[in-house]
């Protein structure tokens, strides 16, 4: 009978242990629109999600007469997610329009805009999926491109690993459609 009161108050010390960092966390969210925030800040590290971006928070100039890609759903089409504490962090910062212009009229213009951000580099043959290399933090190496794939999406890149912008271009009928990333990655833990 000893062991299992022994027992019963191990368990329920263990049980009190791993519910108390929950005890911590605090939740919000706000709705304005259609568009949403929520925030969760826990003893560990903290995640924000804002819906409603621009091109401007990915820090480029929105294409001349392009327009936000309508939503279907709850499927939004632009966000700003962050997630870390002091140690590590990973800001993601996206947004998608569709132009009636052909996708080299948008490339060219992006080609431009990325070039205050350092190099250009071209990745052809994305099949639309953006990608987020090297998730290593720390390493300030240039931009590549990932093993080519199938596909008609162009991806234009600027900056280093840990601060870059992304404009990934796709062929839409006869205009495009292009998706605007910003990533910036802090710490010297592994993502």
């Amino acid at each position: 009978m000893g062991n299992v009161k022994l027992m019963t108050g191990s368990l329920l010390v263990i049980a009190l242990i791993s519910v108390l960092p929950l005890a911590a966390c605090s939740v919000q969210e706000k709705s304005e629109g259609d568009d949403k925030n929520v925030q969760i800040q826990t003893p560990f590290g903290d995640l924000k999600v804002r819906t409603g971006v621009e091109a401007k928070d990915v820090g480029l100039e929105l294409y001349p007469g392009s327009t936000p890609r309508q939503p279907r759903g709850d499927d939004k089409h632009s966000a700003n997610v962050q997630i870390g504490n002091d140690r590590f962090g990973l800001k993601v910062v996206a947004a998608e329009y569709d132009s009636k212009d052909a996708p080299e009229k948008v490339l060219d213009f992006y080609r431009k805009e990325l070039k205050s951000y350092g190099a250009v580099t071209e990745c052809k043959g994305t099949q639309g999926d953006t990608s987020f290399e090297s998730l290593d933090v720390g390493d300030d190496q240039d931009l590549k491109c990932n093993e080519a794939k199938k596909g008609d999406a162009v991806e234009l890149k600027a900056g280093t690993s840990d601060r870059q912008r992304i404009v990934s271009v796709h062929p839409n009928g006869t205009g495009s459609r292009f998706a605007l990333v910003y990533i910036q990655k802090h710490g010297r833990e592994k993502i």
